[in-house]
């Protein structure tokens, strides 16, 4: 994406990628006749991430100071009018790179006894998102450097003072942006239990009983007319207390009957 023409240190070319895996592990054991032991674990991982074809660019080969990284040319803009021609905007000012992580992780014991078949199992849910963004630079030109220093007196028939690519051949900007380097993460965790007893009562009518119990860690809601005492703005997000959420019991009943002979 973003393909221009320009050579690749200085175009808007953008690639775009989505690599992903994921892996998983189970462990079965027979402990006895009747006795069934199982445990599992996976990880799925994602990775989306969009980049340029050089990151190496080196902002102490062009005179500029104050760059957090050296990774990207940057942005120019403001070089092009459409009267009097100019420079094509140079360079790009995003560069993102986000990963989502799920290990898991799940056991259960499996008790036939007589017409019973018991299981009592745990699972456990992670997840992750880390998303970053590397820091760029938007240089904007603008006309204020060639412009003449007063208004005239005569009328310019329709055209303005000042050209934008001009003050770009001088190095002299209207505005200069620096993007912060952000990475952050958020994430949440599931947590199960469970104990199920399916009986065979007949052979025709079979029950299933159980209770399952879960717990959220981070369960979370934003509060729009809520003042955000760090931004002094509306919007603050909000998090279930986790005692609110210990007492999350479920039953579970279900049965199978068979009408024929």
């Amino acid at each position: 994406g973003g393909a221009d023409g320009l050579p690749l240190a200085i175009g808007a070319y953008r690639g775009t990628f989505i690599p992903n895996y994921t892996m998983r592990l189970n462990y079965d054991r027979t402990i006895s006749p009747t006795l069934l032991l199982h445990l599992g674990a996976g990880y799925f991982h994602t990775h989306f991430f969009d980049r340029a074809p050089v990151l190496d660019f080196n902002p102490d080969s062009l005179g500029l100071k104050g760059f957090l990284i050296g990774r990207t040319f940057p942005q120019i803009t403001g070089n092009l009018n459409t009267l009097y021609g100019g420079l094509q905007n140079l360079g790009q000012n995003i560069q993102t790179s986000n990963y989502e992580e799920k290990p898991s992780f799940n056991a259960n014991l499996t008790w036939i006894r007589g017409n019973h078949t018991y299981k009592l199992g745990a699972e456990q849910y992670i997840q992750g998102n880390i998303n970053g963004t590397f820091s760029t630079v938007s240089l904007t030109t603008g006309v204020n450097a060639t412009a003449q220093p007063f208004t005239p007196t005569g009328s310019l028939n329709g055209f303005t003072q000042g050209f934008g690519f001009a003050s770009f051949l001088l190095g002299d900007y209207s505005a200069t942006t620096q993007g912060p380097q952000l990475n952050y993460r958020q994430g949440q965790q599931n947590w199960g239990l469970f104990l199920q007893d399916t009986w065979k009562v007949t052979r025709k009518l079979t029950v299933n009983i159980g209770a399952r119990w879960e717990y959220n860690g981070v369960s979370k809601s934003m509060k729009e007319q809520a003042l955000n005492s760090l931004a002094d703005v509306p919007g603050v997000l909000t998090f279930a207390a986790p005692k609110a959420q210990l007492m999350n019991f479920a039953p579970r009943v279900g049965f199978a009957y068979s009408p024929g002979k």
